[in-house]
């Protein structure tokens, strides 16, 4: 009995670390920067996007709203999809780590929302 006991303890701490973790996580810690290039593409300002995570664990499979987004400059499917996906849904490079960089062009600043993520802490 007492070494059930044991590993009931044991097993519900390290669930808790598990937990703990992925509970400091959230769509707020995806960080994306956004900033004019000073280029005009098509007639529209060209604006380059950099996004990172600042969540401690693994964010991936990040998922942007993108409805309504335009842009007159092609934008590298592999770092954001026509569906919001970002980087294939691997994990975001780190806040400290150099970010996944993009551009587009259009009349203004678009506000990329992130909808969804998963988080996976070691």
């Amino acid at each position: 009995m007492a070494v059930l006991f044991k590993l009931l303890t044991v097993s519900i701490v390290i669930a808790c670390f598990i937990c703990s973790g992925q509970a400091q996580c959230s769509l707020s810690n995806v960080i994306i920067k956004q900033s004019n290039t000073g280029v005009w593409i098509h007639g529209k300002p060209e604006i380059q996007a950099t996004i990172n995570s600042a969540c401690p664990c693994q964010q991936y499979n990040v998922t942007f709203d993108v409805a309504g987004f335009q842009t007159t400059e092609e934008v590298d499917p592999n770092i954001l999809n026509s569906n919001g996906l970002v980087y294939n849904g691997n994990a975001l490079p780190k806040a400290d780590e150099e970010g996944l960089k993009f551009k587009y062009a259009w009349d203004s600043l678009f506000l990329f929302k992130p909808i969804s993520s998963q988080i996976a802490c070691s």
